[in-house]
């Protein structure tokens, strides 16, 4: 699938393009070796390098092409960029999300990347120019764009994988160019950041709609995922829906587990209960160190965004506190149309080289292979030593009413059902795994424990039961010993009832008949004086 991507850029010098250009080119496009070897942009990506001048002669003739000059850890654009063609845009415009809103829709861009600056506190948006209500261009353009948005902070990209290292050669982040005197160089290579290259791309779909999960699913298979990643599907529900999913309802229509079982996809669920969906998502996103979250976004009302009280959403909130970048989705650029391509993305270019993943790009010890034009690409997705898994996880939000939850975001699509769906969703889910074997992890139901099997993977036939509902199972369980106790002592005195009526019964007998026996007369002759 061929995915046209803009790299919007204000300052190639600037913290934000250094992570934001570094992550990308490690993590996010498709590269693949040549003939020779060397690693090239995959043709299937179009990339563009997006630059807004303020509308004025003035001040593009202040900007020029400073704007595109290199810093101290980054190089100049033209040389960071020597091995991956590209197409520089420069506009003109006095708004610059606007701006770059519009060129997205006029050349049809599938991803737009940001680089952002790390979240400021309350008191530093409120002495910022625009006051505390002045949003950040990549919050502008997340909330108004109808394509989805790559997001890249400093702090997100900043972590264990791409950490400060001096150990690991340079040459992935300056496209192999020795373009540098040698004082540069050895700064350079002491201080930038790179990527580990023998770890995997974890990617993370978290979403609250069933509907929408769907389409975020279909859309990152065609635009986002590499075969070689692990996916973890989050499926964020509330308590009150939590509740209602060990309880009996509605059984569900096979559509998701046709859908599961049509790709080989083995599902593990676990269920991680929290207060707060967003908090306990972002603990979930570190704990498993992932390396790139997509999730939904709708379009909020200024009334809605009043009523909230200031209430993140949960896209807004994993853009400024996620471990890692986040790819928002908005639902109004979600498309119902099309399917999963046959066989994942397509690995191999028309001129036979082997298409690669961020990952298998970085391993220039490996000689170039080759393959046949069209031959079938085995899909593997592999989380630890069991292929072919996507690991299912439910983090559940605050504590709500029933039928009350997700009230709050009420005006998304598909949120009018969200209840009913997501407990389908669940439900199928469990009811597809049933029979398959589970991992050595035991889970606790209302029923008790199953128990461990020794070989295969976890089924969620029965999920572990939130501390609410085994509190309350434990009570019933006593209640109904209570009733068994007290049916049993109550039989018990039926039977001494009967026993000490059939006892009684001959004595009783006795005395009637000899109060009926008329007396002797030597017994009247003694009565009588």
């Amino acid at each position: 699938m061929e995915r046209k991507i803009a790299l919007c850029v204000s300052q190639w010098s600037a913290d934000s393009t250094l992570y934001a250009w570094s992550y990308a080119k490690q993590y996010f496009l498709r590269k693949r070796r040549d003939a020779q070897g060397v690693e090239v942009l995959s043709p299937l990506d179009k990339l563009f390098v997006v630059h807004v001048f303020k509308d004025g002669k003035k001040e593009k003739e202040k900007d020029g092409a400073r704007w595109s000059g290199g810093g101290p850890l980054l190089p100049a654009m033209r040389t960071a960029l020597a091995k991956f063609p590209h197409q520089v845009v420069e506009l003109e415009g006095q708004s610059v999300h606007q701006t770059l809103l519009e060129f997205g829709a006029r050349e049809a861009i599938d991803i737009i990347i940001l680089g952002s600056k790390d979240h400021k506190g309350t008191v530093q948006r409120m002495v910022q120019p625009g006051g505390i209500g002045h949003a950040s261009t990549s919050d502008t353009i997340k909330a108004k764009s109808k394509r989805p948005c790559l997001v890249v902070r400093p702090a997100s990209a900043r972590n264990e994988k791409m950490r400060i290292k001096s150990s690991i050669n340079l040459g992935s982040l300056l496209g192999n160019e020795g373009l540098f005197d040698g004082a540069i160089t050895s700064r350079l290579k002491a201080t930038a950041p790179t990527v580990t290259p023998d770890e995997l791309r974890k990617v993370c779909l978290a979403f609250e709609s069933v509907d929408v999960g769907q389409h975020m699913l279909t859309w990152a298979t065609k635009f986002c995922l590499f075969p070689d990643d692990e996916v973890y599907i989050v499926h964020c529900l509330s308590k009150s829906l939590m509740k209602l999913a060990n309880k009996k309802g509605n059984e569900v229509g096979p559509e998701v587990v046709d859908e599961i079982e049509s790709e080989s996809i083995n599902v593990v669920s676990n269920t991680r209960l929290k207060d707060d969906a967003k908090q306990g998502l972002v603990e979930f996103l570190e704990e498993n160190s992932i390396d790139l979250v997509i999730t939904g976004s709708a379009t909020t009302s200024r009334f809605r965004k009043t009523l909230n009280l200031g209430q993140s959403s949960l896209s807004s909130h994993l853009l400024h506190h996620a471990p890692c970048p986040t790819l928002v989705i908005p639902f109004k650029g979600m498309s119902s149309e099309g399917s999963m391509p046959e066989g994942g993305l397509p690995p191999f270019s028309p001129d036979g080289a082997i298409e690669m993943s961020p990952r298998e790009s970085m391993d220039t010890s490996a000689p170039a292979a080759s393959a046949p034009s069209g031959a079938p690409a085995a899909r593997r997705i592999s989380v630890g030593n069991s292929p072919a898994a996507y690991p299912l996880t439910i983090t559940s939000d605050g504590e709500e009413e029933d039928g009350q939850a997700g009230a709050h975001s009420g005006s998304r699509p598909g949120r009018t059902k969200s209840l009913r769906h997501a407990l389908q969703s669940w439900r199928s889910i469990r009811e597809a795994l049933g029979n398959r074997p589970g991992s050595g992890n035991h889970l606790v139901s209302d029923e008790g424990e199953e128990p461990q099997m020794e070989s295969g993977r976890r089924t969620s036939r029965t999920l572990p039961a939130m501390p609410d509902q085994e509190q309350n199972a434990q009570l019933r369980r006593q209640l109904q010993e209570q009733s068994n106790e007290i049916a049993t002592l109550k039989d018990q005195i039926r039977q001494l009832q009967d026993v000490l009526k059939a006892s009684q019964a001959p004595s009783r007998q006795d005395a009637a008949a000899a109060s009926l026996t008329p007396p002797s007369p030597a017994a009247q002759a003694e009565s009588i004086p």
